[in-house]
């Protein structure tokens, strides 16, 4: 048997300069090829176990239109934690993603009932659309310290927002009012009341 990618021999046993196509040279079904210059990539090797999920994910996604539409990928988080990642590490991978120029959010998504729920829109960089070839935006992290740096920062849960920077609430002093029958009339008062500060985590997950 010839090894993969040897030159098939003639009958002399010599090399006939052509290579042997045989069934090792070849995948059934559908498959998702990624360049070999992006898997030793330093944005590539930064990548966990999660955002790995996410891109196979995509891909499988990309798949399913037939190999066209990227750049109009949609993906729920329910798809993604059926696929196997958990949901609290959904929204902190796609960060990362972004961040390490593998994937782009073409259309942010929302969340709330079924009827204004949308999921958000996906291109894959290293993937052709309808219209262009790849943009390829890995290839702006050319050092392995700047993938690690980027990855931890995207990761990390965004800026809080502190209610307590915003002007207190004040209620309206209430007029005084008679009850028909009483000779008594209730004293006007004035509250103010401020709103208890909260934290809020601006998380990303503004999809389904």
């Amino acid at each position: 048997m010839t090894a993969r990618g040897h030159r098939k021999p003639n009958a002399t046993g010599r090399s006939s300069g052509a290579r042997k196509q045989d069934r090792f040279n070849k995948i059934s079904g559908p498959f998702a090829p990624r360049p070999i210059e992006m898997l030793e990539s330093p944005a590539y090797r930064a990548l966990n176990g999660s955002e790995h999920k996410i891109l196979a994910r995509l891909e499988i996604e990309f798949s399913n239109h037939g190999g066209s539409e990227n750049g109009r990928l949609p993906c729920t988080f329910d798809d993604f934690v059926k696929y196997g990642i958990h949901r609290e590490a959904i929204a902190p991978s796609l960060r990362a993603l972004q961040s390490l120029g593998f994937i782009e959010i073409t259309e942010r998504g929302s969340a709330g009932n079924a009827a204004w729920r949308r999921p958000h829109i996906y291109r894959l960089t290293y993937r052709h659309t309808d219209d262009e070839n790849p943009t390829h935006d890995w290839k702006h992290v050319t050092q392995s310290g700047q993938a690690k740096q980027l990855a931890r920062n995207a990761r990390q849960k965004p800026e809080k927002f502190n209610s307590q920077s915003r002007k207190p609430y004040q209620t309206q002093s209430r007029k005084p009012y008679c009850l028909s029958g009483f000779s008594g009339t209730e004293s006007g008062t004035t509250s103010s009341s401020t709103e208890s500060g909260t934290t809020i985590y601006i998380s990303g997950e503004d999809a389904a």
